[in-house]
């Protein structure tokens, strides 16, 4: 079953729902969206998760870059491509891999957080990337590009 736009869906709905794959002897749910606000059943299945985040090592300076806000992942976004925080040298983000911060839920609930500056098909299209530069230059770490770019749960009032 996939809970596609989670972030919209009635959390109150969600066992009736369910209910549908039932009798499945294999059942599988995903539930996928955009984190806009801390409140929404795809924040609160992520938090309930495994919580892997996608790490890319730099090859020049052996820098561990994250895309996240507190991990200064708006310095990543450079006009020419993903850029290592701590050199600013190039990185190429097909050279990650997730890493889970609660390992033990991997057998469980596993989940995965993908910002669209990790997708290999934004990142290596020049005006994909270019778009995402300039929204970040006009923008900075708005509510709107932290939501809808980084994947980034914001409080509703920020």
């Amino acid at each position: 079953m996939l809970f596609d736009e989670a972030q919209d869906f009635d959390p109150d709905l969600e066992i009736e729902v369910a209910q549908t794959q039932a009798a499945s002897a294999f059942p599988l749910t995903i539930y996928a969206g955009t984190s806009l606000t801390p409140d929404t059943l795809l924040e609160k299945k992520w938090l309930e998760s495994s919580q892997a985040l996608w790490v890319t090592k730099c090859p020049h300076c052996n820098h561990y870059n994250m895309p996240l806000p507190d991990q200064g992942v708006l310095d990543m976004i450079q006009p020419a491509g993903p850029a290592c925080i701590k050199c600013g040298k190039p990185i190429d983000v097909r050279t990650g891999r997730f890493i889970h911060a609660y390992p033990g839920k991997v057998a469980g609930q596993r989940g995965f957080h993908i910002p669209q500056i990790i997708v290999p098909s934004v990142v290596n299209n020049p005006l994909r990337w270019a778009r995402i530069h300039q929204m970040k230059l006009k923008q900075g770490g708005n509510r709107k590009f932290l939501q809808e770019i980084l994947g980034i749960a914001v409080e509703e009032g920020e």
